[in-house]
């Protein structure tokens, strides 16, 4: 695999996340918004050593966590792959700043999952969204997500690639 550590779109660039993130991805999972999210724990020294060990797995080829940034070089939002398999790979931790336009917001899920999809070649994403956020859920199966499964607090869904054809068709438009 080619090194990469920037993926650039129209309106905004993932780029992997660094130690000078920590207090941006604090500010971000402590909040209210994070209530969907596995908690953190908001101590900003823990989060620089979860970062260092991060950046291990991202370097194995692991795990990739990436900062949202606008345009303007502005850190606006966070997600995440991981779960890293032979045909897929598991997306989350996908937060984003209040007030964020809908298009990067957008943007930011066709990203990731192009990043999967097609530069790392996975056949399909998995990931799981809280019964709750029926923002987010809604989103997601409106753009071909299947949900696979369920427990108490999540839906569990599947992504396939043909499914992230016909999203991008239709973000294009």
């Amino acid at each position: 695999m080619k090194n990469i550590s920037r993926i650039e779109g129209k309106h905004i660039i993932l780029r992997f996340v660094e130690e000078s993130d920590a207090q941006f991805i604090l500010d971000l999972r402590t909040k209210e918004k994070a209530k969907y999210l596995s908690k953190t724990d908001n101590n900003l020294d823990n989060q620089i050593n979860w970062i260092k060990n991060y950046k291990i797995r991202e370097k194995d080829g692991k795990e990739y966590y990436f900062v949202i940034e606008n345009k303007e070089s502005e850190r606006i939002g966070l997600v995440r792959a991981y779960k890293i398999e032979d045909d897929s790979a598991t997306s989350g931790s996908w937060i984003m700043l209040d007030g964020v336009k809908t298009e990067a917001t957008l943007e930011g899920v066709l990203l990731l999952y192009e990043f999967i999809l097609e530069y790392l070649g996975k056949e399909k994403i998995f990931f799981d969204v809280r019964k709750d956020n029926k923002k987010v859920w809604r989103f997601h199966k409106s753009y071909g997500a299947v949900q696979i499964d369920e427990d108490e607090l999540d839906y569990f869904f599947e992504f396939s690639k043909d499914s992230f054809k016909l999203m991008k068709k239709e973000y294009q438009k």
